[in-house]
């Protein structure tokens, strides 16, 4: 058997078609294949053709369409028994591509497919007089085997397809330039995923000098969101953000929905790091749109949109993004799972569920072992470091923390370098707490100053403010109270510009702490044998229990800490025919000496806030319980363990109260909330507003006492002990 060489007048048509797509002319393209389709008495060249409009179709956002006639075709080579065997591998391949583009998509029958066509090449090769037409089978069934396991993130293999796919296109004088594009492209993309951005870049940018010259313009927006993506995890965030914008314009110019859908989930991205938050998410709803409207996955909008939920603070809503987009991915691979579980389990963390944590970096390290790549993402060891930390402490974490630091330093990935340099901070700084070492203080103030070095080479605003606000909290920390006060208007300026509500919050809870503390700080001594300018050098481990604090807050993480919620009580005093009674406490009290203590405590709350005839509302304290007076027993402190290095916080009003029938109160009542808690406390709290604002909020929305549920104190009381803990610096 023989087989005839192409006929030149097809390639002739498929070329110009071909040329006519990449330069925006899609309808003339289509309608110069229908044509010939139509007129061609030739049953194989009308499939040739047919299936080249297929190709087409499916490198485009119109994959159904093609399925549909790649279908039509193979039941027509099917039953007409087509004896050119090329015609059979083509549509395979073809059929290939579609599966790797449809929703859900399914690489593992699309490389099963290339294998299929390219034995059909192989067996048939021999009998073929066109060259040119095996090179082009070669290179394209190669270029869809690289693609797809560049999906399932196997890299390497990935890296040895496209070389092959390079070296059959290569062997043609005239090679097809869309399928070189397609191939170059892919190369670069796993160029990045293997760390090596630079060669990656400069494939990109080869293949955009190609586009320019043969005006391929459906080309553009893809390369410049790609060239945008490099960038990106070169930390080189504001020229990413300039090559987006462009891929954008050109994106809407060509409605290519389907390469903007990519460009406004990286956009989106850019706006989240900015702390831009309200346009990140305006981006990633476009962009979960246009891809819901193309029927394509949309997993990775669905895990942007949960750490952009985690930056708000929503972690139960984050958590629900991330079951859902972690669903939707493993339908079709595992790429990037590993670091979708490592964040995930970061949201498990603040919702209390450490279990669930644990089980994600397990099901994150199956997923590497199974894999061609075990290393682990940075993140990964970030969040093993962060369960370490909440588990058993400071130390264990240590390990975790270095190592995703020194790992986010060798790939390159800035916003990991930043987010594990400040980890380290707060780890070193615990330590100091509990040891002392000076190295450790040293140690915490060097990695911060890599943070805010790579947090300003990168732009990364959010960051900058945060290690310029930690780096005013250093200088309070060493009495350089003058140079932490300047940082710190900076920083307000900066927050207020950007309008980045946290920061600046932290910021102006820092200049209060730092006024009220001003002039006991001076007149604090050291002790032991330190000289002047050591003290002036290095601050007390007491005195960082505000970098502390501050630290754990903007990262958003939780220390081993001494101070729990069981060390505080929340006591509910209402005045009675028998004066203030205690009527609700969390947790409850069975001791009498107790309640007895009580009963008097509430007495003596009662003059002092009431004054016994005027009813002041407000909030007071803290104001220190003393459990032994100078004619208690000795004895006596034991019955009241709870009490001892203990103060409060009180919060009075007057509340309506129907049942309350003396004259004088008027049908209200005095309430009086106190919150029990370490006097460790007295000295570094600060959030005096935001306490406030939780009674007021309580009592405006609850304005009847007869009204008032355990259920709703309860959560009061969460969400009184979580504020003073959290605004204790």
């Amino acid at each position: 058997m023989t087989y005839l060489s192409v006929f030149s007048d097809r390639e002739i048509i498929i070329k110009k078609a071909r040329l006519l797509y990449s330069r925006g002319t899609k309808e003339q393209a289509f309608s110069l294949l229908d044509n010939y389709a139509k007129n061609t008495a030739n049953l194989e060249n009308e499939i040739a053709i047919k299936l080249e409009k297929a190709r087409i179709l499916s490198t485009g956002d119109r994959y159904y369409e093609a399925e549909v006639l790649i279908s039509k075709i193979l039941y027509q080579i099917e039953i007409n028994n087509i004896s050119d065997k090329f015609l059979l591998a083509k549509a395979k391949q073809v059929s290939a591509w579609i599966k790797t583009q449809i929703n859900p998509p399914e690489y593992t029958e699309a490389i099963e497919l290339i294998r299929d066509s390219l034995q059909i090449v192989q067996s048939e090769e021999k009998f073929i007089t066109n060259q040119s037409l095996t090179n082009e089978l070669y290179s394209y069934g190669f270029y869809v085997q690289a693609a797809s396991y560049w999906y399932l993130g196997d890299y390497k293999a990935s890296e040895m397809f496209i070389n092959l796919a390079l070296e059959y296109i290569a062997r043609e004088e005239e090679p097809d330039i869309t399928l070189k594009l397609l191939i170059k492209n892919v190369q670069a993309i796993v160029a990045k995923y293997l760390g090596n951005y630079t060669r990656a870049l400069n494939y990109h940018l080869e293949a955009l000098d190609t586009v320019n010259r043969f005006l391929l313009i459906e080309r553009i927006p893809i390369l410049f969101n790609n060239i945008g993506s490099i960038l990106f995890s070169e930390g080189k965030f504001d020229q990413a953000h300039r090559w987006y914008k462009k891929a954008e314009v050109v994106s809407e110019d060509l409605n290519n929905n389907r390469i903007l859908a990519r460009v406004f989930n990286n956009l989106g991205e850019i706006y989240n790091l900015r702390g831009e938050y309200d346009r990140a998410y305006s981006y990633y709803f476009g962009s979960l749109a246009l891809l819901m409207s193309l029927e394509q996955t949309y997993d990775e909008t669905l895990k942007r949109m949960a750490i952009l939920e985690r930056n708000f603070g929503h972690f139960s809503d984050s958590a629900v993004l991330f079951e859902r987009a972690i669903e939707e991915r493993k339908k079709s691979t595992t790429r990037d799972l590993p670091e979708w579980y490592a964040h995930y389990a970061r949201v498990l963390l603040h919702l209390s569920r450490i279990s669930e944590a644990q089980e994600c970096v397990n099901d994150a390290y199956n997923i590497l072992e199974s894999s061609s790549n075990r290393t682990p993402p940075p993140s990964l060891l970030l969040t093993e470091g962060l369960i370490a930390q909440t588990l058993e402490g400071t130390k264990e974490a240590q390990t975790f923390f270095l190592r995703g630091y020194g790992l986010a330093k060798e790939k390159g990935t800035h916003l990991d370098v930043c987010e594990g340099s400040l980890f380290i901070v707060q780890n070193f700084l615990v330590q100091y707490q509990s040891f002392g070492e000076k190295y450790q203080f040293n140690l915490a103030q060097k990695y911060l100053k890599e943070a805010h070095a790579y947090s300003k080479s990168s732009n990364l605003y959010p960051y900058q403010i945060t290690t310029t606000i930690l780096t005013a909290a250093f200088l309070s920390a060493e009495y350089n109270f003058g140079a932490a006060l300047s940082m710190l208007k900076s920083a307000t300026v900066e927050s207020k510009r950007l309008n980045f509500k946290r920061e600046l919050e932290e910021s102006l809870r820092l200049q209060q702490q730092i006024k009220q503390s001003i002039y006991k700080l001076r007149d604090i001594q050291y002790q032991g044998t330190e000289s002047k300018s050591d003290s002036q050098s290095t601050a007390l481990p007491y005195h960082t229990a505000g970098l502390v604090s501050a630290l754990s807050r903007v990262l958003n993480i939780n220390a081993k800490s001494n101070i729990t919620r069981e060390d505080f009580m929340f006591i509910v005093f209402k005045f009675t025919d028998n004066g203030p009674q205690p009527f609700f406490m969390v947790p409850e009290v069975e001791n009498d000496s107790v309640f007895d203590f009580l009963l008097n405590f509430g007495v003596i709350l009662n003059f002092l806030v009431g004054q016994g005839q005027h009813y002041f509302g407000g909030l007071y304290g803290p104001i220190p319980i003393q459990t032994r007076g100078a004619n208690t027993p000795v004895d006596s402190i034991d019955a009241l363990p709870s009490f001892a290095g203990k103060s409060s916080m009180i919060y009075a009003s007057l509340v309506n109260d129907k049942s309350l029938e003396e004259k004088r109160m008027d049908g209200r009542n005095y309430i009086i909330f106190t919150v029990v808690h370490p006097s460790t406390l007295d000295s570094t709290f600060v959030g005096r507003e935001e306490l406030k604002k939780c009674f007021e909020h309580y009592v405006n929305i609850h304005p009847e006492v007869t009204e008032w549920t355990d259920q709703s104190l309860e959560q009061l009381a969460g969400e009184v002990i979580k504020t003073l803990m959290q605004t204790s610096i």
